[in-house]
C-alpha cells in the first residue's frame, strides 16, 4: 500500500513538472513572437538619425530629439537583455528535462523533488515576469518610434536644406 501511495506521489510531482514545462512552453512561444528584426532595423536606424542629427545641430534643443534619444537606449537596453532572456529560457527549460528525469528515475527523494520543483515555479514566475516586462515595454518602444521617427526625419530634412 506504501509503495502505491508512493508511486501516486511520484506521478503528481511528474505532471506538476509537465504543467511548469508547458507554461514555459507557451510562455516563450508568445514572448519569442517579438519581432526582433524590427527591433534592431529601427536600433540601427535611431543610431544612424541620431548620429546625423548630432553633426546638424544641438540635439538638446528639440525634445523630440531627446525623447527619440531615450527611446534608442530603451532599444539597447532591450537588444542587450533579450538574449539573455532567451537563455534564461533553455536553461529552465533544461532545468525541467532534468528534474523529471530524476524524478522518473528515482534518483532523488519526494521531499528534495518538492524543494525542487518548489524552486523552479519560483524561478518561471519570475521569469514570466521578466518576460512579460519586456515584452510589453518593446512593443511600447515599438509603438513610440513610430511616432517619433516621422517627426525626426522632418527635422533631419529641415535641417539639412539650411
Amino acid at each position: 500500500m506504501a509503495s502505491c501511495s508512493t508511486g501516486h506521489k511520484m506521478s503528481s510531482y511528474i505532471a506538476k513538472i509537465d504543467s511548469l514545462a508547458v507554461v514555459l512552453e507557451k510562455d516563450a512561444a508568445i514572448y519569442n513572437s517579438i519581432d526582433t528584426t524590427l527591433v534592431i532595423t529601427n536600433f540601427a536606424n535611431m543610431n544612424i538619425q541620431l548620429e546625423t542629427l548630432d553633426s546638424l545641430t544641438d540635439i538638446s534643443t528639440f525634445p523630440d530629439a531627446i525623447a527619440y534619444t531615450y527611446l534608442r537606449q530603451s532599444y539597447k537596453l532591450f537588444l542587450m537583455e533579450n538574449p539573455l532572456i532567451i537563455k534564461e529560457i533553455g536553461l529552465t527549460k533544461d532545468q525541467l528535462i532534468d528534474l523529471k528525469y530524476d524524478a522518473e528515475n528515482k534518483l532523488i527523494s519526494n521531499t528534495e523533488l518538492q524543494i525542487y520543483i518548489e524552486q523552479e515555479s519560483k524561478a518561471l514566475t519570475a521569469l514570466q515576469n521578466r518576460m512579460e516586462l519586456f515584452q510589453k515595454r518593446i512593443n511600447s518602444q515599438l509603438k513610440n518610434y513610430e511616432l517619433l521617427n516621422p517627426k525626426i526625419e522632418f527635422l533631419l530634412d529641415s535641417l539639412s536644406q539650411n
